[in-house]
């Protein structure tokens, strides 16, 4: 949020990414994981890389100081 405030009147958004239960090495191996998302997924990389090209993209350039949660709704239990 710091970076966000100093940054903004100069046109640099700052936003942080938040991923959970993301299917990488990581996370092999839990298979009852994908029962707690309510999405019925892991999510994918592919999933992040998205979220990160859309905050990167001109469509979020009113978006700043945000975090966004990459979690299929895992926190929303």
């Amino acid at each position: 949020k710091s970076f966000a405030a100093e940054f903004a009147p100069h046109g640099i958004t700052s936003n942080a990414l938040a991923p959970s239960l993301i299917a990488t090495d990581m996370v092999a191996g839990i298979a009852d994981l994908k029962d707690r998302v309510p999405v019925g997924r892991l999510g994918d990389p592919q999933d992040v890389a998205d979220a990160v090209a859309y905050l990167c993209s001109e469509h979020a350039g009113f978006i700043t100081g945000a975090v966004l949660d990459v979690n299929g709704g895992f926190l929303i239990h």
